[in-house]
């Protein structure tokens, strides 16, 4: 409910806050706690095919700007297009236009260069730069530091890196956890043909069976295809994998908590080596050791150490991989102080970005 003298967000996005899944998670918290900090959220929701639908999504979200009289319209990419619906409706309504990057527009390691759809992502990176009131990044996407000082020194946006994701502490301290009786490790989120899938670690599971008396069972939760399942039925590690499809935020949140440890894959593409995804923050607030399978040179690989938050593997080194299953399992990993949970409330992110939008809204006055 609106309160008086709160001001009004319009977000562009392709989630609703009641959708299952993490995004939508997210999307829920960010309508809660912007409105703690004077900011009404309405959603401009997009539906697929999203390039048909595009023109319907700009004649809805103008319709809901006038409605709802909106101060500050605002896009989320991911997919990119999204940024497209929000400048025509900040343009057409005469509203100031926050651009904010979820995932990098041409920099992701899901885009082959040189493919259209990275000459696409360009495109609207160059209307970002160049239209948007205000640009932001959150920390921990696939951008350097110097991106837009480098790639665009000319831009006219005004831009700002923005602080982790963080996570909301009482959606986990509250939930509960799932009981197993064997060692149990958990991987929640999707794989990526070509750059990220679970090859590696597999290979590293099939030794750590080999060389282990001890039971373990590996939990996939996602999108677990044939050729995965064939793979591990090759391996013979099969009898040990249970999968699962995606599932609801606040039914995967439990299974996390209950886990021995949990997963993270981020392979050796050096275009994923600044990336610090959005299921670690899960994976964090639910205090479980974290196994990365990843270069021990990305900025995941040092962020989990430099914080104790888990083991790294290369993803090159089965026998690596089992060893970190190894010391998981005996119970060697000491684990991080309360301090450092403490650290990335998803709060200190919503603080800021509540902040921008009252500046935006302060220009246009």
């Amino acid at each position: 409910m609106t309160r008086p003298n709160q001001r009004t967000v319009l977000l562009v996005s392709d989630y609703l806050p009641t959708d299952p899944g993490g995004r939508a998670e997210k999307l829920a918290t960010r309508e809660v706690l912007l409105d703690e900090r004077g900011w009404n959220l309405v959603i401009c929701p997009v539906d697929e095919p999203y390039v048909l639908t595009l023109p319907v999504a700009i004649i809805r979200g103008v319709r809901m700007a006038r409605k709802h009289d909106v101060d500050v319209v605002h896009s989320i990419n991911n997919p990119f297009h999204l940024h497209l619906i929000g400048f025509v409706i900040s343009l057409l309504c005469g509203l100031p236009w926050l651009a904010e990057l979820r995932d990098a527009l041409v920099t992701d390691p899901d885009v082959a260069a040189g493919s259209a759809r990275y000459h696409a992502r360009r495109l609207v990176e160059r209307l970002v730069v160049s239209r948007a009131t205000k640009v932001v990044w959150i920390d921990g996407i696939q951008l350097p530091p110097d991106y837009f000082r480098t790639q665009y020194p000319d831009h006219n946006a005004d831009i700002e890196r923005l602080p982790f994701l963080g996570f909301v502490p009482d959606r986990f301290e509250d939930a509960g956890a799932a009981a197993y009786d064997t060692f149990t490790i958990t991987y929640a989120g999707s794989f990526y043909p070509g750059w990220l899938e679970p090859f590696s670690f597999l290979d590293g599971l099939d030794q750590f069976i080999r060389d282990a008396d001890d039971d373990i069972v590996v939990q996939f939760y996602g999108d677990w295809c044939d050729e995965y399942q064939q793979y591990a039925e090759d391996h013979a590690v099969d009898t040990v994998v249970r999968t699962h499809g995606f599932v609801p935020h606040e039914e995967i949140v439990p299974v996390l908590n209950g886990s021995d440890a949990v997963l993270y894959i981020g392979g050796t593409d050096e275009k994923n080596a600044r990336n610090v995804p959005s299921k670690i923050w899960d994976y964090i607030a639910s205090r479980r050791p974290i196994m990365a399978v990843v270069d021990p040179s990305f900025r995941v690989a040092t962020f989990i150490e430099e914080h104790d938050l888990g083991v790294v593997a290369s993803p090159d080194d089965p026998a690596e991989v089992a060893a970190a299953l190894r010391q998981l399992r005996d119970g060697q990993f000491n684990g991080a102080s309360t301090a450092v949970y403490e650290r990335f409330s998803r709060s200190r992110l919503v603080d800021e970005l509540a902040r921008v939008l009252d500046s935006m809204y302060e220009a246009a006055e």
